[in-house]
C-alpha cells in the first residue's frame, strides 16, 4: 500500500518535506531522484523545483515528465521532527477521509452537524483545533466510531 502524504512543503532547493498519514515527517533531496529517469536534469533547476505540488496523496508532481511517488520519499527520505501543528493536520486529514467515505460534501456535512461549512474546511486543512464535541459530531455524522489511542513513542 502506498504511503499517503497529508501535507507537502517546498523548502529551499533541492529539499521537499512531506507529512505522512502515519505522523512521520520526511525530508527528501530531489537530487536523489534517479538520473535514469526523464526530467532528472530539470530537477536541478530551482524554478522547476518550485512547481512541485501534491497529486492524489501518493505523488509529488513537477510536470508531465517528472513526478516522485510517496513511497520513494518515505523510504529514501530523512525522518525529521514534525511541525508543531502536525496533529491538527493529521486530524483534518482523517476527518476529510471520513466525510469522503460517505460521499458527503462539506455543505452536506455542515447540514448534518450544524457546524459551519467554512469551519469544516478549516478543520480539514488543519487550521483549527476542534473540541472533542466537534470531532464527535463529525464522526457520528459520517457513521464512524471515534477512537482515541495514546501509544508510547519508544517501542520496548
Amino acid at each position: 500500500m502506498d504511503k499517503e502524504i497529508v501535507k507537502l512543503y517546498i523548502l529551499s532547493h533541492p529539499i521537499i518535506r512531506a507529512l505522512f498519514s502515519d505522523g512521520v515527517t520526511k525530508e527528501y533531496d530531489v537530487t536523489m531522484y534517479s538520473p535514469q529517469y526523464p526530467g532528472y536534469e530539470e530537477l536541478k533547476n530551482p524554478n522547476f523545483f518550485k512547481k512541485a505540488k501534491l497529486l492524489s496523496h501518493c505523488t509529488v508532481y513537477f510536470s508531465d515528465e517528472v513526478d516522485i511517488d510517496s513511497n520513494t520519499i518515505y523510504n529514501d527520505g530523512k525522518t525529521v521532527e514534525s511541525e508543531e501543528n502536525a496533529y491538527q493536520i493529521l486530524l483534518g486529514y482523517e476527518l476529510k477521509e471520513a466525510r469522503l467515505s460517505k460521499f458527503l460534501s462539506q455543505e452536506q456535512l455542515s447540514e448534518l452537524t450544524g457546524i459551519k461549512q467554512g469551519d469544516i474546511s478549516k478543520l480539514e486543512k488543519g487550521l483549527m483545533n476542534p473540541s472533542m464535541k466537534t470531532i464527535k459530531r463529525i464522526t457520528d455524522a459520517c457513521g464512524k466510531k471515534l477512537k482515541i489511542s495514546i501509544t508510547p513513542r519508544i517501542k520496548y
